[in-house]
């Protein structure tokens, strides 16, 4: 390998890590997965929490609304009020997540149809009283659970979700098998 690959190849790693690999691991990306039903996260129902504690959850199901959103466990955390929904939510409590069922900390439910959440649009709640770090480490730990209740999930049928981070774990995985990848397409270009 020459001493311009073995160079640019140096300085291609050390980007990823200074700056990338950061970026990848705080991206604060959360995924929903259906409860009572086995399987991994959803891939219609995401969230994203950012650096200032806005917690952003879209709907990418074609027939489904987003019609409750349940947070437990917030502590300290305070999640303001958001524009056509009431606190609390009713049913007062996510069905399917605990049994007997809890009753979250704090709770929201649509108050006219038409602030239900359709398919391709968003929702933001914004949370106070803490920092980046703290929250989704809370949240990544299953201690703050986001639920949420969809209406017309199937059909007529409605289904229930709660939240399940994207772990480091998984960051770490991909960014390691693109490193192998990498190094062996160097590795080849250096055989004869």
């Amino acid at each position: 390998m020459s001493i311009l690959k073995k160079v640019t190849t140096g300085w291609v790693l050390g980007i990823f890590c200074v700056f990338l690999f950061p970026l990848a691991v705080h991206a604060g990306k959360i995924n929903f997965y259906q409860l009572g039903v086995s399987g991994g996260a959803s891939p219609y129902y995401q969230g994203v929490l950012s650096e200032d504690l806005t917690l952003t959850i879209t709907n990418n199901k074609e027939g489904s609304l987003l019609s409750h959103f349940y947070f437990y466990g917030l502590g300290d955390i305070k999640v303001a009020d958001v524009d056509g929904f009431k606190n609390p939510a009713t049913p007062g409590f996510l069905p399917g997540l605990y049994s007997p069922p809890v009753t979250p900390d704090r709770s929201f439910g649509f108050s006219s149809p038409a602030y239900r959440v359709a398919a391709g649009d968003q929702i933001a709640f914004a949370l106070s009283d803490g920092n980046y770090e703290d929250v989704f480490s809370l949240i990544r730990n299953n201690d703050l659970i986001i639920g949420l209740f969809v209406q017309d999930f199937d059909g007529s049928e409605s289904a229930q979700f709660a939240s399940v981070p994207l772990p480091a774990s998984v960051v770490l995985l991909f960014s390691g098998l693109a490193g192998l990848v990498f190094f062996r397409r160097f590795k080849k270009d250096e055989q004869p």
